[in-house]
């Protein structure tokens, strides 16, 4: 009985990763961009500045929309098990800082002097990033991938 799936063809992921090495090479442009004009150097006009700004979240954004929801070249049980198990660790970081996250924003602007709280509530926010979760999923999946296969090739399979 073959099960229902909504991931995106292969190709998507092709794709996905094509379109992340564009949004790298978007990105050092924009950083080697700030730094000359930090020298006065050259500037950008305005009207450029909100579509740099947009395209600066759209494509790594979109890259890894594409890269995470398709599909493997091969694509069988033990691959949506290791998938399942990357949403789901993935999951439980995600809501494990929203607990810590939410409520000290709330009452731990009592408690701690703001210079406090604003370091803390800094390194907790970047694990609530859409981002940043997405990219975790990424690592925890390949990562546990590249492994698996590293441990096939090893035992002469």
């Amino acid at each position: 009985m073959k099960t229902r799936t909504f991931l995106f063809p292969y190709w998507c992921q092709k794709t996905g990763w094509w379109l992340a090495a564009v949004s790298l090479i978007w990105w050092i442009t924009i950083i080697i961009r700030a730094l000359l004009d930090s020298e006065n150097c050259v500037e950008m006009p305005d009207w450029m500045i909100q579509p740099t700004l947009f395209l600066s979240f759209i494509l790594p954004s979109a890259a890894l929309f594409l890269v995470c929801l398709s599909r493997e070249k091969q694509e069988d049980e033990y691959i949506e098990y290791i998938r399942s198990r990357s949403v789901f660790v993935v999951a439980i970081i995600g809501f494990i800082t929203a607990l810590i996250y939410f409520p000290f924003t709330n009452i731990g602007v009592r408690l701690l002097e703001f210079s406090e709280y604003k370091t803390y509530m800094v390194y907790i926010q970047i694990f609530i990033n859409p981002i940043i979760l997405t990219l975790l999923y990424l690592i925890i999946f390949k990562g546990s991938l590249f492994i698996n296969w590293i441990k096939s090739h090893n035992d002469g399979q």
